[in-house]
């Protein structure tokens, strides 16, 4: 029974805690930054985001260049990799038969 009672607790902690969280993530705190048209960007970053941002809403792209002639007749040139024989279990060994001097 008292095993039960403070695992309760834990969970009634836990419960309270998520719901905060919860409750600071979606509150409207008054300071919501949202850019509209004709307002001037607050710093140099956010004029450079927006800059680049507006750039990429004019890119559009024609899938029609999968039906093209000159793409489909592309092919796959690929080349199969041949296996070789390993080399020696140390390479950094010095040779047999081969006198190193220093």
């Amino acid at each position: 029974m008292k095993f039960l009672k403070k695992n309760l607790s834990y969970v009634a902690l836990l419960i309270v805690i998520v719901g905060a969280a919860a409750y600071y993530m979606t509150k409207d705190g008054g300071n919501t930054a949202v850019v509209t048209e004709g307002e001037v960007p607050s710093s140099s970053t956010e004029a450079t985001f927006l800059g680049f941002s507006s750039e990429l809403e004019s890119v559009s792209f024609d899938p029609a260049i999968f039906s093209d002639p000159r793409f489909t007749s592309l092919r796959d040139i690929r080349t199969s990799v041949v296996e070789e024989g390993k080399g020696r279990r140390d390479p950094f060994a010095p040779l047999a038969g081969v006198v190193s001097t220093p």
